[in-house]
Parts: structure tokens; C-alpha cells; sequence
């Protein structure tokens, strides 16, 4: 049964890797001239075109580029780690702390939006709120 169950899956992964499944191996084969404008386009695209191909761990990698985008994953790690020591009761403090560390606007937005979610996970929708009003004001004040 097993050995049935991994066939098959083997041969669902050759074909959609192929494209026989959404029917791109039916076309004919691109001409030289279009492999080679291809390839070039390939080699010259943008980072960020590269980098959506990659998946989840090359928007990672991006994210690490950026320091905004890199202290929100951080921000996450953190919150995963305070989550598996059984002390989410802290973060809601801790990310007050960030808020009043960091002016970036990114970081300010990802941390006011956890910290609603997190109050309202904790049944505190009036911290909620707070957050949210915040982040809002401080939005509409930069597009002043």
C-alpha cells in the first residue's frame, strides 16, 4: 500500500514537473532564436522576479536585505520563541517595548497590527483598539 501511495506520487510530482498535466509540454518547441531571448530575459530579470521564484526561503533571504523586512522576521522568531516557553502573556509589553524603540514605519505597522491581535486574542479590545488607532494616526500623519 505504501509502495503504491509513493509511485503514485512520483509520477503526479514527474508529470507536473514535465507540464504534461497543464498541457505546456503540447506546444512545439520554441525556436532557437526564442530559447535565446528566453535565456537572456531569464539572466536579466529584476532580483525580486529571481527571487518570487524562489519560494518562501528566497523572500527570506530578501527579507534579510531590507532592515525593516529583517526585523520583522525577527520580530516573528521572538514571538514563536515567547510562544514555546509558555510566556505570551509578555508580549504585548515587549512589543511596546520595540514601538517605543523604532521609528521606521514598516516596523512600527507590523508591530501595532501584532499587538491588536494579540489583545484581542487576550479579550482586550480596548488595547486593541489603541494599537489600531495608533497606527492609523501615525499612517495618516506621513501622508501629510
Amino acid at each position: 500500500m505504501s509502495h503504491k501511495h509513493t509511485l503514485l506520487s512520483f509520477t503526479a510530482g514527474a508529470l507536473l514537473a514535465s507540464g504534461a498535466v497543464i498541457g505546456v509540454g503540447a506546444s512545439a518547441a520554441p525556436a532557437p532564436a526564442d530559447a535565446l531571448v528566453a535565456a537572456t530575459y531569464a539572466q536579466t530579470a529584476a532580483p525580486e522576479a529571481r527571487t518570487a521564484m524562489r519560494g518562501r526561503a528566497g523572500a527570506r533571504i530578501a527579507a534579510l536585505r531590507d532592515p525593516a523586512l529583517a526585523a520583522i522576521v525577527n520580530l516573528r522568531a521572538i514571538e514563536r520563541v515567547y510562544r514555546y516557553e509558555g510566556r505570551e502573556e509578555e508580549l504585548p509589553a515587549y512589543l511596546r517595548q520595540v514601538l517605543a524603540r523604532t521609528g521606521d514605519p514598516t516596523v512600527r505597522n507590523y508591530v501595532n497590527l501584532r499587538l491588536a491581535r494579540i489583545e484581542m486574542r487576550d479579550r482586550d479590545a480596548k488595547a486593541a483598539l489603541e494599537a489600531l488607532q495608533r497606527g492609523l494616526d501615525e499612517n495618516l500623519e506621513r501622508l501629510r
